[in-house]
């Protein structure tokens, strides 16, 4: 089987760390570690942990019938089940220790979510190819914290985010950040500012001032981005504070 490429790979090392944290419910044994991965078209994320061990058994879900095939070669021989089904609608509750979703836009994300919320278990890995903002907010809304985000280049910027229920209040990642713009960009990644990171932002930057106009949700996302810039100079302080 071919290796894990960057976004792969940081994906399955977010699910690594999702199964081996304390589940926040006791509703599932920890020993389990389920993984139902959404879209997982060839299946090599599944084939990968469930080879390391990682994972101990897989849910392989698909909507369409040619990926389902890719992901039924790949899966063959190994602890998988892999399912005809459009998303969430193909796993039950309580069926799995951890969720991932990858590869899709963060609308169709949090509509998949939105459609099935009693069947998400209390560990989610989320790569949103575009709109990570409302997956987020999806997120934000329906207890779950953020337990760690992570920005990858590989052809394209991805980011991965993983969640952990949280019974009650709210995700403590946002405290003392401007909080749309935490939405939008990621409270840890803010935080952190990550060398490669920001250069990724500066040159969002720069495209977006190359355009002689933008609409009304560029020019915001413009400004989004110039305050990250100018916030990035002063290290000493966090990147946004709450005004």
């Amino acid at each position: 089987m071919r290796s894990l490429d960057q976004r792969l790979s940081t994906i399955a090392a977010m699910v690594a760390i999702a199964l081996e944290a304390e589940p926040t419910s006791d509703r599932l044994p920890q020993a389990r570690k389920v993984l139902a991965d959404v879209g997982s078209d060839h299946g090599y994320l599944l084939a990968s942990l469930l080879r390391s061990g990682v994972v101990r058994r897989g849910i392989a879900i698909e909507k369409n019938p040619t990926p389902l095939e890719r992901s039924r070669k790949t899966l063959r021989a190994l602890d998988a089940d892999v399912r005809l089904a459009d998303g969430l609608d193909g796993l039950a509750p309580d069926e799995a220790d951890c969720l991932a979703i990858s590869g899709m836009g963060g609308e169709l994300i949090a509509q998949i979510l939105e459609r099935n919320p009693h069947v998400i278990p209390d560990r989610v890995v989320l790569q949103p190819n575009c709109h990570e903002e409302v997956v987020r907010r999806w997120m934000y809304h329906h207890q779950f914290a953020i337990f760690d985000e992570q920005w990858v280049y590989d052809k394209n910027a991805y980011t991965i985010i993983g969640f952990r229920r949280i019974p009650s209040g709210r995700d403590a990642s946002y405290e003392g950040l401007d909080h749309e713009l935490a939405i939008r960009f990621g409270p840890k990644l803010l935080k952190r500012r990550d060398p490669e990171w920001l250069d990724w932002v500066s040159t969002e930057l720069e495209r977006l001032q190359s355009y002689p106009k933008l609409n009304f949700s560029s020019q915001a996302y413009l400004e989004q981005l110039n305050q990250i810039v100018a916030s990035s100079f002063d290290t000493n302080e966090p990147i946004v504070k709450i005004d």
